[in-house]
Protein backbone atom coordinates (compact mmCIF):
# COMPACT_ATOMS: atom_id res chain seq x y z
CA UNK A 1 0.00 0.00 0.00
CA UNK A 2 2.66 2.53 0.99
CA UNK A 3 4.71 1.62 -2.16
CA UNK A 4 1.24 2.44 -4.15
CA UNK A 5 1.13 5.95 -2.08
CA UNK A 6 4.90 6.69 -3.28
CA UNK A 7 4.81 5.78 -6.58
CA UNK A 8 1.65 7.88 -7.05
CA UNK A 9 3.83 10.93 -6.40
CA UNK A 10 6.50 9.43 -9.07
CA UNK A 11 4.05 8.68 -11.84
CA UNK A 12 2.96 12.60 -11.24
CA UNK A 13 6.12 13.87 -11.22
CA UNK A 14 7.15 11.84 -14.42
CA UNK A 15 3.98 12.28 -16.37
CA UNK A 16 3.67 15.76 -15.97
CA UNK A 17 7.46 16.34 -17.36
CA UNK A 18 6.75 14.46 -20.71
CA UNK A 19 6.78 17.01 -23.35
CA UNK A 20 3.95 17.19 -25.94
CA UNK A 21 6.43 15.96 -28.79
CA UNK A 22 7.49 12.69 -26.40
CA UNK A 23 3.86 11.59 -25.57
CA UNK A 24 3.65 10.95 -29.56
CA UNK A 25 7.21 8.91 -29.03
CA UNK A 26 6.71 5.12 -30.38
CA UNK A 27 8.34 2.65 -28.43
CA UNK A 28 10.26 -0.68 -29.14
CA UNK A 29 6.92 -2.37 -29.23
CA UNK A 30 4.94 -0.20 -31.24
CA UNK A 31 2.76 1.39 -28.89
CA UNK A 32 2.96 5.29 -28.29
CA UNK A 33 3.76 7.01 -24.99
CA UNK A 34 0.60 8.07 -24.88
CA UNK A 35 -1.16 4.92 -25.84
CA UNK A 36 0.76 3.32 -22.89
CA UNK A 37 -0.11 5.94 -20.13
CA UNK A 38 -3.71 5.17 -21.35
CA UNK A 39 -3.28 1.53 -21.27
CA UNK A 40 -1.97 2.16 -17.64
CA UNK A 41 -5.58 4.16 -16.67
CA UNK A 42 -7.49 0.93 -18.35
CA UNK A 43 -5.39 -1.43 -15.88
CA UNK A 44 -5.92 0.84 -12.84
CA UNK A 45 -9.80 1.05 -13.23
CA UNK A 46 -9.59 -2.77 -13.67
CA UNK A 47 -8.32 -2.89 -10.32
CA UNK A 48 -10.63 -0.83 -8.96
CA UNK A 49 -13.61 -2.43 -10.51
CA UNK A 50 -12.45 -5.81 -8.87
CA UNK A 51 -12.34 -4.08 -5.47
CA UNK A 52 -15.85 -3.06 -6.07
CA UNK A 53 -16.81 -6.74 -7.09
CA UNK A 54 -14.97 -7.98 -3.62
CA UNK A 55 -16.38 -5.48 -1.34
CA UNK A 56 -19.78 -6.68 -2.92
CA UNK A 57 -18.93 -10.42 -2.70
CA UNK A 58 -16.10 -10.96 -0.95
CA UNK A 59 -14.26 -12.71 -3.35
CA UNK A 60 -11.89 -11.73 -6.58
CA UNK A 61 -13.07 -11.88 -9.93
CA UNK A 62 -10.20 -12.87 -12.07
CA UNK A 63 -8.94 -13.39 -15.68
CA UNK A 64 -7.40 -16.11 -16.74
CA UNK A 65 -3.55 -14.79 -17.35
CA UNK A 66 -3.52 -15.12 -21.57
CA UNK A 67 -6.78 -13.09 -21.50
CA UNK A 68 -4.90 -10.12 -20.73
CA UNK A 69 -2.81 -9.68 -23.81
CA UNK A 70 -6.39 -9.90 -25.69
CA UNK A 71 -7.68 -7.22 -23.81
CA UNK A 72 -4.40 -4.95 -24.53
CA UNK A 73 -4.73 -6.29 -28.02
CA UNK A 74 -8.04 -5.13 -28.27
CA UNK A 75 -8.15 -1.93 -26.66
CA UNK A 76 -4.73 -0.61 -28.41
CA UNK A 77 -6.75 1.02 -31.62
CA UNK A 78 -9.03 3.38 -29.22
CA UNK A 79 -5.85 4.24 -26.89
CA UNK A 80 -4.07 5.39 -29.72
CA UNK A 81 -7.12 7.08 -31.34
CA UNK A 82 -7.11 9.57 -27.70
CA UNK A 83 -5.52 12.86 -27.90
CA UNK A 84 -2.58 12.77 -26.33
CA UNK A 85 -3.33 15.40 -23.28
CA UNK A 86 -6.73 12.96 -22.85
CA UNK A 87 -4.26 9.87 -21.83
CA UNK A 88 -2.38 11.61 -20.02
CA UNK A 89 -5.57 13.29 -17.79
CA UNK A 90 -6.39 9.85 -17.92
CA UNK A 91 -3.55 8.18 -16.19
CA UNK A 92 -3.25 11.25 -13.82
CA UNK A 93 -6.83 10.71 -12.65
CA UNK A 94 -6.96 6.69 -12.67
CA UNK A 95 -3.86 6.78 -10.35
CA UNK A 96 -4.76 8.71 -8.31
CA UNK A 97 -8.05 7.20 -7.77
CA UNK A 98 -7.00 3.69 -7.36
CA UNK A 99 -4.81 4.94 -4.85
CA UNK A 100 -7.05 6.63 -2.74
CA UNK A 101 -9.25 3.43 -3.33
CA UNK A 102 -6.07 1.50 -1.73
CA UNK A 103 -5.34 3.87 0.97
CA UNK A 104 -9.47 3.16 1.86
CA UNK A 105 -9.37 -0.47 1.86
CA UNK A 106 -9.15 -2.10 5.29
CA UNK A 107 -6.04 -4.79 6.34
CA UNK A 108 -8.06 -7.44 6.07
CA UNK A 109 -8.91 -6.83 2.53
CA UNK A 110 -4.98 -5.84 2.27
CA UNK A 111 -4.28 -9.43 3.76
CA UNK A 112 -6.89 -11.12 0.81
CA UNK A 113 -4.77 -10.07 -2.12
CA UNK A 114 -1.33 -10.05 -0.76
CA UNK A 115 -1.94 -13.84 0.84
CA UNK A 116 -3.90 -15.09 -2.65
CA UNK A 117 -0.66 -13.75 -4.64
CA UNK A 118 -2.91 -10.48 -5.99
CA UNK A 119 -0.35 -7.80 -5.07
CA UNK A 120 -0.84 -6.13 -7.77
CA UNK A 121 -3.99 -5.32 -6.56
CA UNK A 122 -2.46 -3.34 -3.59
CA UNK A 123 0.88 -1.97 -5.15
CA UNK A 124 0.16 -0.56 -8.61
CA UNK A 125 4.19 0.06 -9.16
CA UNK A 126 4.32 -2.92 -10.20
CA UNK A 127 2.77 -2.62 -13.25
CA UNK A 128 3.44 1.70 -13.46
CA UNK A 129 7.00 1.18 -12.65
CA UNK A 130 7.35 -0.90 -15.63
CA UNK A 131 5.83 1.09 -18.09
CA UNK A 132 7.43 4.62 -16.40
CA UNK A 133 10.93 2.86 -16.93
CA UNK A 134 10.51 1.98 -20.92
CA UNK A 135 8.84 5.39 -21.47
CA UNK A 136 11.87 6.83 -19.56
CA UNK A 137 14.48 5.07 -22.08
CA UNK A 138 12.55 5.79 -25.05
CA UNK A 139 12.36 10.04 -24.01
CA UNK A 140 16.13 10.26 -23.81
Amino acid sequence: MEATMHGLKRMQTFITSLSADSLHRVLGNGWTVAATLAHVAFWDHWVEARWTHFSRTGSFHDLPDDITDLVNEAAIAEWHALPPPEAVRLCLDAAISVTRRIECLSSQQIAAAVETGRLAMVDRTLHWYPHVDEIDRAAR
